[in-house]
This record gives structure tokens, sequence and C-alpha cells, in this order.
């Protein structure tokens, strides 16, 4: 997607939203797993989605869903939740993949929060993140504010 198209689409989900975070930039980390899995700390938060660790209490080994690069909801993520910037966390995703270490966050095809949803129903192993307004129906595992 050209990087105009991203603005007009990001410019579209504002006034579609009146705002894209609606609750101050609170977000859920949540996973669709059919057996509730327990909640997550937020240490434990923060080492799933730097890499350091892969598993969930409940869950297992999980897949991280992400949205794409220049994604407002990612970057507005990864700022609050982990204070690092895209480049910041591309960086550290490949020196973990390069290494083998951790395989990167799965990118949704599309900036759609319905995408990452749906995709995340369809892989009850995966864990992602949503602006908390969104996470209804899934199972939340830590909410970030």
């Amino acid at each position: 997607m050209s990087f105009s198209l991203r603005i007009i689409t990001f410019i579209f989900l504002l006034l579609l939203s009146g705002s894209a975070f609606s609750k101050e930039g609170a977000f859920a980390i949540v996973t669709a797993s059919p057996i509730p899995p327990a909640q997550l700390s937020l240490p434990k938060a923060k080492l799933l989605f730097s890499g350091k660790t892969r598993a969930v209490k409940g869950i297992g080994r999980v897949k991280l869903a992400d949205f794409p690069t220049g994604n407002p909801i990612r970057v507005a993520f990864y700022d609050l939740f982990l204070n690092k910037n895209e480049a910041q966390m591309n960086r550290l995703w490949a020196s973990l993949a390069f290494s083998g270490r951790a395989q990167p966050p799965i990118e949704m095809a599309d900036d759609s929060i319905e995408t990452l949803k749906q995709w995340l129903m369809d892989n009850p192993d995966a864990v992602g993140y949503l602006p908390l307004e969104h996470a209804g129906g899934l199972n939340v595992l830590l909410e970030i504010h």
C-alpha cells in the first residue's frame, strides 16, 4: 500500500470512528483461545511482544498478530506499551529472527481491525492487540492504559 493511500485510509478511519483511540490510547492484549487463559502480567506481556518469551500460560506457544507497518494503531501501541518506535521494533525483530531466537509477529494484509480479529478467531493459539473498545468477542489477557 502506498504512503499516500495509507494516509487517506488513516484519515478515513479517524473520521469514521470520531477518534482512533476514544479511551485515550487504551489497548487490550487479546486471544480467541477457546479455553480462557490466565490473565497476562504486564512484565510477561512486554517479554512476549519484545520476542523474549514465546508462551502464554493456558495457551502454550503462541503466534503474535500485528498490524501492517505504518498503521497508526501499531505505532501508538508500540510507543505506549514498549516505549519504542517502529524502526526500533523492526530492528529488534530482525535481530531476533536472524539469530533464530524468535519469529516476528505476523503482519495482517490490511489495516482493518476486523481482519486482525478474524485472524485471531481462525488461530486460537495467537495473541494480538487492539484498541480496548474493539476487544469485544475475544478473551482479554491484559488491558493497557
